[in-house]
């Protein structure tokens, strides 16, 4: 599951505005798009409660306090003092944002992140290599990928987790927060190594959130948050058919008349046909 968040700003009244946040999840059969009052770790935790397995995010801190609160890790205790089961929740580091740092850190005259930059290059054209060899297929990508990471793609992380730790660079400096920001979070950024389906960024999510932003200016004029919530709901639908092959204008059509004749009716984009099934 991906998960990112940006602003949404909606118009009060005489000048005012109030910003809400619209987070998205994308996963592997759909997008949900959720407009929350902010981007605090209530906000995320209400989306994630309940949620179990590998989490692919950026930096951001609250989804690491989350994943402890989330997962067997964490110190969630029950009244009578037992521990309460909980689902697992793995946090993946996004290696997009970790590589961000150190391209700060070059353009600002720090040459030796270069060696960094070199090291990420390689494990994004190892993960290229794999998707080349399993020519669209899915199950061929996990494997290709299980055999690229063991064989070469480990010992790249162990290579850059060597530079870092050996690297004396000023406090404060770009360099140095660049890697300050990756030794903190090894553990999350390794779990590609041990999970073939996790891919190496949050470029999923990214790209699903892309439409929402670029189109912000035109909602700022947005006066109703109920208005704002169906545009969430809209957003979900039509990205969830793009992403399932479905045509957003016949599935939305189709979802209308139903819950014209039928009240209540449900009917989600998993149940209509994709354009290839009618073509054939």
């Amino acid at each position: 599951l991906h998960i990112d968040e940006t602003r949404w700003r909606m118009m009060r009244g005489k000048g005012s505005s109030k910003t809400w946040w619209l987070w998205v999840l994308a996963g592997a059969t759909g997008i949900v798009f959720d407009l929350q009052p902010s981007r605090g770790s209530e906000a995320c935790k209400a989306l994630l409660d309940g949620f179990a397995g590998t989490l692919v995010a950026d930096g951001y801190g609250v989804y690491s306090s989350l994943e402890k609160a989330f997962s067997h890790r964490g110190e969630q205790l029950s009244l009578d003092g037992n521990h309460l089961p909980q689902p697992d929740f793995t946090l993946a580091m996004c290696w997009m944002h970790a590589r961000r740092g150190f391209i700060k850190a070059e353009k600002k005259g720090a040459i030796e992140a270069g060696q960094a930059l070199d090291l990420i290059g390689e494990l994004y054209a190892i993960e290229a290599l794999a998707k080349e060899r399993a020519s669209g297929d899915p199950d061929a990508l996990t494997e290709h990928r299980r055999r690229l990471r063991t064989e070469r793609s480990a010992e790249l992380v162990s290579k850059l987790e060597v530079w870092c730790a050996s690297q004396r660079v000023l406090p404060g400096t770009q360099l140095h927060r660049a890697i300050e920001f990756v030794k903190a979070r090894w553990p999350s950024l390794k779990v590609f190594l041990t999970n073939p389906r996790v891919p190496l960024d949050n470029g999923e999510a990214e790209r699903q959130i892309r439409g929402p932003v670029i189109g912000r200016k035109n909602y700022y004029g947005n006066r109703s948050e109920r208005g704002a919530r169906v545009a969430s709901l809209m957003f979900s639908m039509i990205q969830t058919c793009t992403m399932l092959g479905v045509a957003p204008h016949a599935y939305l059509t189709e979802a209308a008349t139903r819950a014209r004749g039928t009240p209540g009716t449900v009917y989600l984009p998993h149940a209509h046909p994709t354009a290839s099934s009618q073509s054939g």
